[in-house]
């Protein structure tokens, strides 16, 4: 058996997921679903108004996820914690064999097609979609990130601990799990942009009432101290709990306005297109800021980034009456 995480040819990736986008990617989470759903032939951008709730948590910017509420209401799909009793391989094929997708968080370094990161690297949780699964072949088809995989041989034994002690014995934690079910068919045309635009009415109720750039530009000073002296390792995770989250946020936001085909929201769009280009800007230049050893006024950034967060809020809360 190969080490070896094969895309699957029948997967086009979604347009979010562009090379020449500042963000090809956000996080495991959004990733995920904007692939699932995009393979099944849904609209992922009609879950997307629910990222106007990023906030900046004091540490850290939200990262964000797709309401399951929304994801029932208009692609008619259900998602439930799945109870992990027994052996994970045979709870997963159950499942599947049942027409489900799987989510579970499992280790990145036993996933090959993080080869270019964590692969055999260094343990990272991440979420998983599995939609096919042979014990005896020890063969895995699952979405992740922004592709669609196969692994198998030694990764399939390491992720679902089959040369392990019964879990019971050893008091080893099974991992998260969750089940997706379709239970009505989803919405489309006219009724998918109107369930959009009324989700989106409610999510913009749990924005944040202060600007979070602003807040985040007042410890800015203290945290590239922090990262300067850390050093590139500490970067990289500083990076994507920050300016990754923001930015392919705002990158996400920028397509779902010019999804909702209305050109009073292409100057909004326009802001969020800015925040994540500024996003992107900042990442290179703490990367310099660290390289040099020495901090920059990159923290200066913020402040347009924060006039146009204010843009888009407003501009959203004007229009939505």
């Amino acid at each position: 058996m190969v080490a070896e995480a094969l895309a699957l040819p029948a997967y086009s990736p979604h347009a979010v997921h562009a090379a020449e986008r500042h963000w090809p990617q956000s996080n495991c989470s959004l990733d995920l679903w904007i692939t699932y759903l995009h393979h099944l032939g849904l609209s992922p951008e009609a879950l997307m108004g629910a990222l106007v709730q990023l906030d900046y948590e004091g540490d850290q910017f939200t990262f964000c996820k797709f309401e399951p509420a929304d994801l029932a209401n208009m692609h008619g799909l259900v998602l439930r914690e799945l109870a992990m009793f027994d052996r994970l391989q045979d709870h997963v094929a159950v499942q599947v064999a049942r027409g489900h997708l799987v989510l579970v968080e499992l280790d990145g370094f036993h996933m090959p097609d993080t080869r270019s990161t964590s692969y055999q690297r260094e343990h990272s949780k991440t979420t998983i979609g599995i939609e096919s699964i042979d014990p005896e072949r020890e063969l895995l088809g699952y979405f992740h990130n922004a592709g669609r995989y196969v692994l198998q041989g030694a990764d399939y034994r390491a992720l679902f601990a089959i040369d392990s002690l019964d879990r019971q014995a050893t008091g080893a934690l099974l991992p998260y799990t969750e089940v997706l079910q379709r239970k009505r068919e989803p919405l489309q045309g006219d009724a998918l942009r109107s369930a959009s635009l009324s989700a989106l009415r409610q999510h913009l109720l749990l924005a944040p009432k202060v600007n979070p750039f602003l807040v985040y530009q007042q410890r800015y000073e203290a945290d590239l101290a922090r990262v300067i002296e850390r050093g590139n390792e500490f970067f990289h995770l500083y990076a994507f709990n920050h300016f990754r989250q923001f930015g392919a946020v705002f990158g996400l936001l920028e397509h779902y306005l010019r999804w909702l085909d209305d050109e009073a929201l292409l100057p909004l769009a326009d802001h969020c297109d800015q925040i994540a280009a500024q996003a992107k800007l900042m990442q290179f230049r703490v990367v310099r800021a660290v390289a040099r050893r020495k901090a920059d006024d990159s923290g200066k950034i913020l402040s347009d980034v924060a006039e146009r967060w204010d843009a888009v809020i407003t501009g959203l809360r004007r229009y939505l009456g």
